[in-house]
């Protein structure tokens, strides 16, 4: 039996202390089982980054073994393991996975079986590792949604009424107050064969996974092997449209709008807005006017139960 070196990243920030309490028992297991198992409760999301780039750079001794990452909290936790393991020149001798302990833990329910991802299922003989995409968004790395525009907007205004509301009512919450502002800004998008210039747009979402905000699933047909984006450009809306279209919406039934929504597939684009703009990255907030987004095939070593794939 191959064994691997396990480490536990746990996000502060997104897991309650009995999140954590669970996390400990867990790796507490694994060794008492003879397996090198960490965990590591960082000071914040940075250092997350930086404990799982220092992991990986580790792997450059040939004397440590392959590693296995686990990010303990919700999708951005995720997010950041996954930009952390890719500042690394050794990125090629890890796999990352999800421990899902966030509000949302979208990615994973790109799988048949996102139940699976419980740790009763983390049984090393049981683990498949499998090359995945990814976008590269700038200098940045996601698996996930890439987003501009209205559901940008509503995505990072989340955290505002986190603490107060849960996961999907803070998510609601969001969509309520977006509402009440202008929905459609100028963008511009450019992908190969394609071009919208300077057009009133009231979002661009681009898939390589097909879920996130908590219950949205825009992408039904997203594959995140199978080297391709998936993108969504939405026209100007009314308010008075906003409601029946973001409920097709987020039931991934974008045909029912033919003359409000493009879909298209491409390797790569870019999007520009007129000022800085938020953009959402698997969640994670971003400010820029102009941003290129490209699929990277294979990009990243991703491992699950068995029964997951």
């Amino acid at each position: 039996m191959k064994r691997y070196r396990h480490i536990f990243i746990a996000n502060p920030e997104a897991g309650r202390k009995s999140c954590l309490r669970e996390i400990s028992e867990f790796v507490i297991r694994l060794q008492e089982l003879g397996i090198e198992a960490y965990l590591f409760t960082p000071d914040s999301k940075n250092d997350c980054k930086a404990q799982a780039k220092k992991a990986t750079d580790e792997t450059s001794d040939e004397n440590v073994r392959p590693t296995l990452i686990y990010a303990c909290g919700g999708d951005g936790t995720l997010n950041d393991i996954l930009n952390g393991v890719m500042m690394s020149d050794y990125h090629e001798n890890v796999a990352i996975t999800h421990v899902p302990k966030g509000s949302g833990n979208d990615f994973i329910k790109q799988f048949s079986r996102p139940e699976s991802f419980a740790f009763e299922n983390f049984i090393e003989e049981e683990l498949v590792i499998q090359k995945i995409d990814m976008m590269k968004v700038n200098r940045d790395f996601c698996l996930n949604i890439v987003s501009f525009g209205l559901d940008a907007r509503i995505g990072t205004g989340v955290g505002k009424f986190r603490g107060i509301l849960s996961g999907k009512a803070a998510y609601g919450a969001s969509v309520v107050a977006n509402l009440l502002k202008p929905l459609s800004r100028k963008m511009t998008v450019r992908a190969s064969g394609r071009a919208y210039i300077a057009k009133e747009m009231t979002m661009v979402c681009i898939c390589n996974g097909g879920w996130y905000g908590g219950s949205f699933h825009p992408m039904p047909d997203a594959d995140i092997q199978d080297g391709w984006l998936d993108v969504l450009v939405v026209k100007k809306i009314s308010r008075a449209q906003a409601a029946t279209f973001l409920s097709a919406y987020k039931k991934g039934q974008y045909q029912k709008f033919p003359k409000l929504i493009d879909y298209f597939r491409t390797k790569r684009l870019e999007v520009a807005t007129a000022a800085c703009e938020p953009i959402n990255l698997d969640g994670e907030l971003s400010i820029k006017k102009c941003s290129y987004v490209s699929v990277v095939p294979n990009g990243i070593n991703f491992f699950a139960p068995k029964s997951a794939w």
